[in-house]
């Protein structure tokens, strides 16, 4: 089996964004407003004002770019029952989450130049899957598949090996980020090493 990666490209990976509580994101809205959000363990437990769940990155754009307006604060998981210890997951009062799970798709796969884009959503196990049926593989693979890539990618998610790179982060080169002002941006490069890593 040939591996797939020298690097890997996700696709809409959220940082640093602000988010809206205004009634105009019914499309995205599809959890009532104070909805329990809870990690897996049940040891980080908040109550967000929204929890939107988009199925585009348009719709991503949409409520960042509300947000700005509002000044309203905002938070990414790419889980339902996020993997974190950390509150990091809760907005401040009054603020929303965002959950991009849906955004869980292989957009494309270059054969020659053996990348591929990917939502930030997938599950690693997933995306190992989908890549076996065309004939590849991604080089770090977890214990279970409860990571998803962005997800793992933030926090530093890593396996074990003498012979190469072993972080999810490493595998990746280029992400695009929707900055606060809902815009999306490109980074690679020296600007990479900062964004890898950036909750780990």
């Amino acid at each position: 089996m040939r591996k797939l990666f020298q690097g890997l490209c996700l696709v809409s990976l959220f940082i640093g964004c602000r988010s809206v509580s205004s009634d105009d994101s019914k499309s995205l809205a599809n959890e009532p407003p104070n909805k329990e959000l809870k990690n897996y363990s049940g040891s980080i437990v908040c109550y967000p004002q929204k929890i939107l769940l988009p199925k585009s990155l348009l719709e991503v754009q949409d409520a960042v770019r509300r947000a700005a307006v509002a000044k309203k604060n905002v938070r990414v998981i790419s889980l339902a029952s996020s993997r974190s210890y950390s509150p990091v997951i809760c907005p401040e009062v009054g603020g929303t989450v965002i959950n991009v799970e849906a955004l869980n798709k292989i957009i494309s796969i270059d054969s020659k130049a053996l990348t591929a884009i990917v939502q930030p959503g997938i599950l690693v196990g997933d995306l190992q899957d989908q890549l076996d049926e065309k004939g590849f593989t991604f080089p770090v693979t977890p214990d279970y598949n409860g990571v998803s890539l962005a997800g793992g990618m933030g926090t530093g998610a890593h396996h074990s090996s003498l012979r190469f790179a072993t972080g999810i982060s490493d595998w990746i080169d280029e992400i695009k980020v929707i900055d606060g002002r809902g815009d999306l941006q490109t980074i690679s490069g020296k600007d990479l090493e900062t964004a890898r890593v950036h909750l780990g």
